[in-house]
């Protein structure tokens, strides 16, 4: 008995297409997590390491033991304060629909709008790639997810208590 899957053509070209993304994004994720480092905004998550490193190997075991908790909260903290990030990044995109500021001043081919939500996007890479999350992956899953959901169909939509937007 054959119990292998059969793909159709559609199949096949939204799985090299998601392939394609996947490879695409993390590439573009690494060189932006590249320029983040080089510029220094990842010197506080490799001083952390350093000194979690420094103090498990030459204090006594109590001591450490002491301070361990820090590290998983500084941790906690700083991923918090990406996401806070983030959230401006979408709030200056909100600003630039709401006052309408049309080309962005850095990159005047794009409208400001474009601009703030390329920024939001780069963070989000960023706190991806400090995390060691598979945020491509996750885009892929979560959109093929989203195709086939009734509460997304025009009819959940519609129904008495629909997502209205």
């Amino acid at each position: 008995m054959n119990t292998a899957k059969t793909y159709t053509a559609t199949d096949l070209a939204q799985h090299f297409t998601d392939a394609n993304f996947i490879v695409a994004f993390n590439e573009m994720q690494e060189a932006a997590a590249a320029i983040n480092q080089k510029n220094g905004f990842v010197a506080e998550d490799a001083l952390c390491d350093q000194l979690e490193k420094f103090l498990a190997t030459s204090v006594d075991a109590a001591h450490y033991m002491q301070f361990k908790p820090l590290f998983p909260a500084f941790r906690n903290a700083r991923a918090g304060l990406k996401i806070a990030l983030i959230m401006s990044e979408l709030g200056e995109t909100l600003e630039a629909v709401r006052k309408n500021l049309g080309p962005d001043d850095h990159i005047p081919g794009f409208t400001a709008e474009e601009a703030e939500a390329a920024d939001a996007i780069i963070r989000l890479m960023n706190y991806a790639q400090n995390r060691r999350l598979r945020l491509a992956e996750a885009v892929v899953a979560k959109n093929e997810f989203n195709r086939n959901r009734a509460d997304h169909s025009k009819e959940g939509r519609a129904a008495e208590h629909g997502k209205q937007f």
